[in-house]
C-alpha cells in the first residue's frame, strides 16, 4: 500500500509545487489512528 501511496504523493507534490521528492518517511500508530509523513527533497 505504501509503495502505491508513495508514487501518488510524489505525483501530487510534483504537480502542485513542481518539486521532486528524494525520500519519503512515514510512521503509523494504528492504536491511536495517527500517522505522519515526512518528505525530503534533493
Amino acid at each position: 500500500m505504501i509503495k502505491t501511496l508513495d508514487l501518488e504523493m510524489r505525483g501530487h507534490i510534483k504537480a502542485i509545487n513542481d518539486r521532486e521528492i528524494q525520500h519519503l518517511y512515514y510512521d503509523w500508530n494504528l492504536q491511536h489512528q495517527k500517522g505522519v509523513f515526512v518528505w525530503v527533497k534533493p
